[in-house]
């Protein structure tokens, strides 16, 4: 029954390792600013509504150190939109999601962790330049269509989604090497683009 305006949540000071950040809203959950430190878990939900993020904010900021599941993002009867400016490190990030999810991480690597399951369409944008968008360990179920796209037309970050019990709806790719495994019919949805290899 929380309800808040923007959130801004910061638990990393000066040189402090961080903690953990959780936090649910009854309704829309605004990202406003959320760092956890390099060492914080960061857990966020709407319990009937959407995540988003206010464009003005610097947005999400995960953990750097590789903790399992170390970002957790949930909306059971919403979508998520976080477009702005965040940044995973490469904490590995659970999504849960009935609606639509759309994602931009300026990191090396975005890494979507088992468990992951969003019944709409996956938009998941990697601007980094050289990054790589990956599964941890399989067990990622994007029902709708998906986009992965690596900056567009000029992208040289990679796709490797290698892990078992993957599931996806059509699925458009744009990135440099490109390597996906799925468990069910893999279909490839027009427009895809791998100015690499793509296996």
């Amino acid at each position: 029954g929380n309800n808040f305006g923007a959130l801004t949540l910061a638990s990393n000071s000066g040189s402090a390792a961080g903690a953990d950040i959780a936090l649910t809203e009854n309704n829309t959950l605004n990202v406003n600013s959320v760092n956890a430190g390099t060492g914080g878990k960061i857990a966020l939900t709407s319990e009937s509504a959407n995540i988003i993020q206010t464009a003005t904010g610097t947005g999400l900021t995960g953990a750097t150190a590789p903790l399992t599941a170390a970002i957790s993002l949930t909306a059971a009867k919403g979508n998520i939109t976080l477009t702005g400016t965040n940044a995973t490190n490469g904490a590995p990030i659970t999504i849960s999601t009935t609606g639509n999810l759309a994602l931009t991480d300026s990191s090396t690597a975005t890494k979507l962790a088992s468990g992951t399951t969003v019944t709409g369409t996956t938009t998941i944008r990697n601007t980094n330049g050289a990054g790589t968008v990956s599964d941890v360990s399989g067990g990622v179920l994007l029902n709708g269509a998906v986009l992965i796209d690596m900056t567009g037309a000029a992208a040289t970050g990679n796709i490797s989604i290698t892990g078992s019990g993957n599931s996806f709806g059509a699925i458009q790719f744009r990135a440099n090497t490109v390597t996906i495994a799925e468990d069910k019919t893999l279909n490839i949805a027009a427009g895809s683009l791998a100015t690499g290899t793509a296996t």
